[in-house]
């Protein structure tokens, strides 16, 4: 978009003047003019002008949101997914975003071979690229149900059992092949014994460099809605099997009666640490996000810290500088300028034994009609392998005092990038990436720092998008 700041340009002109300075003072006055009509600039410009980092323009993707990101090491390799009706498509680049394939099958969900029985993929996916992009996996929910009025003979009514599925890919141009159930994560329910249903809602996958260590993490959650659990299954074996499914909330949590959702997870290069984020609704309405980490591939389990947080939070792992970070969106819309809504980010340097005060990503604040930009959820976090750079990816809504906030109703939500080029300790502004009136997004960062990568649905015909963000 820019291939050069203002202040390059200014740069440019002074080292280039031949005006000569030693002797003359007035010779002098007009480069110091330049200087500070330079400094005066930077200052009246937005954030998003002086930040170092310069967002591309967007490439489509698809018309289906909620589509997910993973990235090589490099950035050269980067694998898109989404299911979309009964089938979970991708698309893949080879050149770091620059050109992507046609979209491509990964998979399609069975044929039923019963009259009264069929199968459906679960919404959403979760990918992983190892280190050199050479292998992928996706993850997709898969469920057995039967029809509640006339199931085949032998069979209940209103059968419902979710499993996970994972599908191995060694060359993206081919396909992706290997299927493997990882768990089951619900009992056989009826409508006549609602307690006992219990159906998937988040998943994330998570893996070391090779891939061949590889966790889940998703929500199980009854029909009636009211309470959900995060559990966690091991994989092993380059992901060819998946080990008895952990319930995370009942190992960690003094009461397990709230509702569990968005599990996020994060791994070291080994695949012996694990680090699981979610947010969790109590019984009587309030918001807490969770933080527990293993040490010890998931055998045991910490924590968890909890931090008042509102809704979706993220989490990534620094590999070569071991530095878990972790992002909540908090604070409060109007009612405590103390306390405005934000972004914060909490920083481990442990593996998660401690975590350091928290730092603000990016704030609320207010515009000259006497209306607010809020900063809300979902945010998405991600770290470069040394963990200096830092990219938090957040919506913002205008609220007005008499209508309230708009985001998603009448105006769409702004898709706002941040990044800390000094390892958390400061973030700038880049810019607003997208508006969109569902705000599903992901991002991801080079192991170098040097490129951020973005999919984000969007209000513009294309739908969901793709950008990167180049270091400039």
């Amino acid at each position: 978009m820019f291939g050069r700041t203002l202040s390059d340009t200014f740069s440019g002109l002074i080292s280039s003047a031949s005006l000569p300075t030693q002797g003359k003072p007035e010779a002098r006055l007009p480069i110091l003019m330049i200087l500070i009509l330079v400094g005066a600039l930077s200052l009246a410009l937005p954030p998003s002008a002086r930040a170092d980092f310069v967002l591309e323009s967007p490439v489509q993707i698809t018309s289906t949101r909620s589509v997910q990101l993973a990235t090589s090491q490099d950035g050269q390799e980067i694998l898109i997914t989404w299911s979309k009706l009964n089938t979970v498509d991708y698309r893949v680049s080879h050149d770091g975003g620059l050109s992507f394939s046609p979209v491509m099958n990964a998979m399609e969900a069975p044929e039923s071979p019963l009259e009264g029985l069929w199968f459906e993929i679960e919404s959403g996916t979760a990918p992983v690229l190892s280190a050199d992009g050479s292998v992928a996996h996706i993850m997709a929910g898969l469920v057995l149900e039967t029809d509640p009025f006339s199931p085949p003979p032998g069979w209940p009514a209103d059968l419902k059992v979710s499993l996970m599925r994972l599908y191995t890919s060694t060359n993206l141009d081919v396909g992706f092949d290997k299927t493997q159930r990882i768990t089951h994560v619900s009992d056989r329910c009826t409508s006549s014994l609602p307690l006992r249903c219990a159906s998937l809602r988040d998943f994330h996958l998570a893996a070391n460099d090779s891939l061949d260590v590889v966790a889940a993490t998703l929500n199980a959650y009854r029909f009636d809605g009211k309470q959900g659990d995060t559990w966690f299954a091991l994989g092993g074996d380059e992901g060819d099997k998946f080990f008895r499914a952990i319930n995370i909330s009942k190992r960690v949590l003094s009461s397990t009666e709230g509702n569990d959702y968005n599990p996020r997870m994060a791994m070291d290069t080994a695949g012996a640490r694990v680090f699981i984020a979610w947010t969790e609704i109590s019984p009587s309405g309030s918001y807490v996000v969770n933080l527990a980490h293993s040490s010890d591939s998931g055998e045991t389990w910490s924590g968890p810290f909890v931090e008042d947080g509102w809704n979706i939070c993220d989490l990534d792992y620094a590999r070569s500088a071991e530095r878990l970070l972790w992002a909540y969106h908090t604070g409060y819309y109007f009612g405590d300028p103390q306390n405005p809504s934000r972004i914060d980010v909490r920083i481990s340097n442990d593996d998660g034994v401690t975590l350091g005060a928290p730092t603000i990503a990016a704030t609320g604040y207010e515009l000259p009609d006497t209306s607010t930009m809020e900063v809300t959820h979902p945010v998405r976090l991600a770290v470069s392998g040394n963990g200096q750079v830092v990219a938090v990816l957040h919506a913002e809504e205008r609220c007005d005092p008499v209508l309230g906030c708009l985001g998603g109703i009448s105006e769409p939500f702004d898709i706002v990038l941040n990044v800390s080029e000094d390892a958390g300790e400061t973030y700038k502004r880049v810019g607003v990436v997208a508006q969109s009136y569902f705000s599903t997004f992901e991002l991801s960062v080079r192991g170098d720092g040097q490129e951020v990568y973005i999919t984000t649905d969007s209000t513009s015909p294309e739908g969901t998008v793709f950008f990167r963000a180049v270091r400039q």
